[in-house]
């Protein structure tokens, strides 16, 4: 009888092993690398999500945020009894079923097409898929070539009018960093 009383008792609760240090610093560590993530995700996709949905609940004017009452769900029955919003609905569910198909099946039809085994002028055709690409990286350099150009360059001239003499962008070991992160 002992043995089966005994049996039946539940294992008793394991005790939680402890962190060493090194697991320690290393949860602080990674908790401090992944902070700028969480901040960015709360301040600017969570709090707004939840801002929006208690928004669309009630009836808020900015220019009397006083008169905040909460109306439920009549908001969202208004909207879809509006004729003019299902239509736009349906107008983007129809430019979504056609645009997004294209917009995946043809860049990846030319991937498979350039990297083919037997395409005559396969680099050809890379470069001129790779060509809009490098041609706006030319395109930046060369305005802000002229935007941060020592004598005659806007930026140097917007400091001139403060009476800063402007520095030697391109030509200064100082000051080429800083120009090429302005780029």
């Amino acid at each position: 009888m002992t043995a089966i009383t005994q049996s039946a008792r539940p294992a008793p609760p394991q005790k939680k092993p402890r962190l060493t240090n090194l697991e320690k610093r290393e949860i602080k560590w990674g908790l401090a690398f992944i902070s700028p993530w969480i901040i960015g995700f709360l301040l600017f996709t969570a709090f707004p999500m939840i801002a929006s949905l208690i928004f669309s609940v009630t009836e808020f004017n900015l220019l009397q945020p006083k008169d905040f009452k909460f109306v439920g769900l009549s908001n969202y029955i208004r909207l879809f009894s509006d004729p003019q919003v299902l239509k736009s609905l349906a107008i983007t569910v129809r430019f979504a079923l056609l645009s997004v198909p294209i917009a995946i099946l043809v860049p990846l039809g030319l991937a498979l097409l350039v990297n083919a085994k037997h395409l005559f002028g396969k680099n050809v055709f890379r470069a001129m898929f790779f060509m809009p690409q490098m041609i706006s990286a030319v395109a930046i350099v060369v305005v802000f070539g002229g935007v941060l150009n020592s004598q005659s360059g806007w930026f140097n001239r917007l400091l001139a009018i403060f009476g800063i003499q402007g520095p030697n962008w391109f030509q200064d070991e100082q000051w080429v960093v800083p120009a090429m992160a302005l780029m």
